[in-house]
């Protein structure tokens, strides 16, 4: 069973690595390395049996910044039909209104059956890739093999079940309160909710990942 007060507390264990933590989200390109430090904190999770909720230590910080470098490269892949939703949309609005400069006829309002219709889509495509791409992840932190992050099978049966629906609305409605409470702190508050809101979703994706057969 997914554990939400054990893993909400997981980033203020260790003050240390907390602190470290949110400097380093501070900067860019430095900050992938965290990414790199929230896969860790997905698989201490995929052990079986007794969870250790310690924040994990900082260290091999070259691997860190390559598996938060690829987590990212994954991420992207896994949107590239959105990238081509949006190109394919943005087109059909373009090429009539084209036409009907063409014409001299300047009618803006031709768009609008496209724009909905597209703007449907491209929801959607959004929703199921932010849906997909998480598990898409955690099973790249199983063995860190590049491939791993589209093992299609493995992921879709993992990703659509009631089980990780549940913790993918959680976890996003967690992700959402947290920067909102603490977008209130001048500079560092985006810093800080994104390292805490990074360490709690990946610490329940890893955990209902090890729970889904």
């Amino acid at each position: 069973m997914v554990n939400y007060n054990e893993s909400i507390k997981r980033p203020f264990t260790d003050l240390k690595n907390f602190l470290i933590g949110v400097v380093l989200s501070i900067i860019p390109i430095i900050n992938i390395f965290v990414m790199g430090y929230e896969l860790e904190c997905a698989k201490s999770m995929l052990k079986k049996g007794k969870k250790d909720y310690k924040l994990p230590e900082w260290k091999d910080w070259g691997n860190l910044f390559v598996r938060g470098l690829l987590s990212i490269i994954i991420s992207i892949i896994w949107a590239i039909p959105l990238f081509i939703a949006l190109i394919v949309v943005i087109g059909n609005m373009l090429f009539p209104f084209m036409k009907s400069l063409m014409t001299g006829i300047i009618d803006p309002t031709i768009v609008l059956p496209t724009l909905g219709i597209g703007i449907l889509v491209i929801s959607i495509i959004a929703l199921l890739t932010a849906y997909i791409a998480p598990m898409a992840i955690v099973n790249y932190a199983t063995d860190y093999k590049f491939g791993s992050g589209f093992e299609f099978n493995k992921i879709f049966k993992k990703a659509f079940t009631g089980k990780y629906l549940i913790v993918w609305i959680l976890a996003l409605l967690l992700a959402f309160v947290i920067t909102l409470i603490l977008s209130i702190i001048p500079l560092i508050g985006s810093a800080i909710s994104s390292f805490i809101a990074g360490v709690i979703t990946y610490t329940l994706f890893g955990e209902v990942f090890s729970e889904i057969d």
